[in-house]
């Protein structure tokens, strides 16, 4: 019988706890781990352009110039756009520290679905996009960490927020995930003291959900902007796969993170000039750059079937790297 708190109890849970933070506290932290877990479909829904003179854009600055009431020569003409360029992983050092704290997160998560004490709500909430919404319309399958909300307010809140912050207004919707067998995940609320989000779940993946269906419409005003009803809603169901991928011994698994790693300063910097539009989107089709990308992705779906399949033995996995 799998002595759970016996093993949640040699775990190093501060590590875990700072690995939690890691993702959730930084934009570009979280953006990257889940680049590592999916070096394709996630990566290529990145490095869309977005479009600076949108419809509510134009309202908006309407609205601002008549605000300010001066002549010409003081008006708003553009939006201030940021420049910050976005970094990703170019070099070794940083290589190993990301993979460190994903193997904390996927630790911790199995524990958690191995522990039928623990377990999730009956339906989960997340703020979403348009690209988003298109996508789990055509292509339903999950494969890099998701990050939910136990709580309907809070994706609201937060998704009233995230619009009104935003210089180049995009469409968001609220989609309520029935969640109908366990998947493993991470109480954020309950595994570490400081949150940055309130009430977040995160899902580790695969799994599919099925098609969003329309329960509740509506959309912005003519600034971009929602009211706490007004964001349109829609509902799916989410229901876990098992990986084809069979259990290797960890020497194995080691030996395939080196090939990786050794690499990961030549396309660790391609990635970021795509994550920049600096390639003209060339990275997705160039054959060498999917082959180590293919056993990027292979590398971490061995190492969730070898942390799940020595957790369900109530065993602690050995580690790629050691604590950075």
């Amino acid at each position: 019988m799998l002595d759970i708190n016996n093993l949640i109890n040699k775990m190093e849970n501060a590590d875990q706890d700072n690995s939690i933070v890691f993702y959730t506290i930084d934009d570009t932290q979280c953006m990257n781990i889940k680049i590592l877990i999916d070096p394709f479909e996630t990566l290529s829904g990145m490095a869309i352009k977005p479009d600076k003179n949108n419809y509510y854009n134009n309202n908006l600055l309407r609205e601002l110039n008549k605000l300010n009431n001066s002549d010409d020569e003081h008006n708003f003409k553009t939006f201030p756009q940021d420049d910050t360029k976005t970094k990703f992983i170019t070099d070794k050092k940083t290589f190993d520290k990301y993979i460190y704290h994903i193997e904390e997160l996927f630790k911790l998560a199995y524990i958690n679905y191995y522990n039928s004490q623990v377990t999730l709500p009956s339906k989960v909430y997340r703020s979403i996009t348009k690209k988003e919404l298109d996508f789990l319309n055509k292509s339903r399958a999950i494969n890099t960490l998701y990050s939910v909300s136990k709580d309907l307010d809070t994706s609201i809140g937060f998704t009233i927020e995230k619009a009104e912050h935003e210089w180049n207004p995009q469409e968001h919707f609220i989609i309520a995930f029935s969640i109908k067998e366990r998947v493993p995940f991470i109480d954020v609320d309950k595994s570490i003291e400081s949150i940055f989000e309130p009430n977040e779940i995160i899902l580790i993946p695969p799994f599919y959900v099925t098609k969003p269906k329309l329960t509740k419409n509506g959309g912005m005003n003519a600034l971009g902007f929602y009211s706490f009803d007004s964001i349109p809603e829609y509902q799916s169901t989410l229901k876990m796969y098992q990986t084809t991928e069979n259990v290797k011994d960890f020497q194995t698994i080691y030996k395939l993170y080196e090939e990786i790693r050794n690499e990961i300063e030549i396309y660790g910097k391609r990635m970021e000039n795509y994550l920049n539009n600096e390639d003209d989107f060339k990275l997705l089709n160039d054959s060498a750059y999917r082959v180590w990308a293919k056993k990027l992705e292979t590398l971490i779906k061995l190492l969730k079937t070898y942390i799940s399949n020595t957790i369900s033995k109530d065993q602690e996995p050995y580690k790629l790297v050691k604590k950075p």
